[in-house]
């Protein structure tokens, strides 16, 4: 099954995208899909909701992995920095109207304590390095989390999903 975030790359740039104008039961349709739900704000942009497990089964190892984007889609102000942190709650002062948003399954947030500490051992578990060329890296999207630090330059992309 496809994940919401392959769901909304397939909106933003496929079929349930005309002309720069979304379809709404397109968009609607990959969402029941999901088992997400959909609400259309004034803007004509949507709200996707999905209830996900924090926790997940690896498909090939059977190995349970912390496999969500609370680390991804929660700023603090030890992430965003404290000014950066009060603007974007300033501008979206509600949880569910911000673009990018977690919470508990109960739908309670996370409080500071427990994203610093989720940022905790997301960071001791980093490992840094300079690339050289010719490297390749292969990532098990289950078993890690992946990104990239600021740099400045030119950036090439070469990307397989399997």
């Amino acid at each position: 099954m496809a994940s919401i975030a392959s769901a909304v790359a397939r909106i933003k740039n496929g079929p349930l995208e005309i002309g720069g104008i979304l379809d709404a039961r397109a968009v609607e349709r990959v969402c029941a899909e999901q088992d997400a739900t959909v609400r259309w704000n004034w803007e004509e942009s949507a709200l996707i909701t999905n209830t996900l497990p924090g926790v997940r089964q690896h498909p090939e190892t059977g190995e349970k992995v912390w496999f969500n984007h609370v680390s991804t889609f929660m700023a603090t102000p030890r992430t965003a920095g404290l000014a950066r942190w009060l603007l974007y709650h300033a501008g979206f002062p509600s949880p569910r109207s911000r673009p990018f948003h977690a919470s508990l399954g109960n739908g309670e947030p996370f409080s500071l304590a427990e994203l610093n500490s989720i940022n905790d051992a997301m960071d001791s578990s980093t490992i840094m390095f300079r690339w050289q060329r010719s490297d390749l890296l292969l990532v098990d999207n289950y078993l890690i989390a992946h990104g990239r630090m600021p740099f400045h330059g030119p950036r090439r992309i070469l990307v397989a999903i399997h």
